[in-house]
């Protein structure tokens, strides 16, 4: 664990963004214009979770918030892949999400998880 805090600020934009991307989304839902699978539904919204945590700095810039994101766009792609077919986007965010936790969970076996992501 790092010895100083990991919210010293919150971006507003990031997190008000994320937020209404999700309220987009459970709108898009609740009209029926969008019907995910359970599992595809948790996975969106552990991905929006993700993003909106990206607003608190200066954790948004370490290896632990990284390997996080690309985690939730694996789980996202591969959620999509596995209960609703293969589409040329879930392929896309599953296989990025893969290349970003392999790269950041080497970084994080050989930096630690609370390294800056510039550092």
């Amino acid at each position: 664990m790092p010895s100083t805090s990991l919210v010293e600020s919150v971006s507003r934009v990031k997190v008000v963004s994320s937020a209404a991307i999700g309220l987009l989304a459970a709108v898009a839902i609740g009209l029926g214009y969008f019907r995910p699978s359970a599992p595809v539904a948790v996975a969106l919204a552990f991905l929006l979770a993700v993003a909106a945590v990206g607003g608190l700095r200066p954790f948004a810039d370490t290896v632990a918030y990284q390997l996080l994101l690309t985690a939730a766009f694996a789980a996202f792609g591969l959620s999509v892949i596995v209960t609703e077919g293969k589409t040329v986007l879930s392929v896309f965010f599953a296989i990025l999400g893969a290349v970003g936790v392999l790269h950041y969970g080497r970084r994080a076996l050989r930096s630690g998880l609370w390294t800056p992501v510039s550092g």
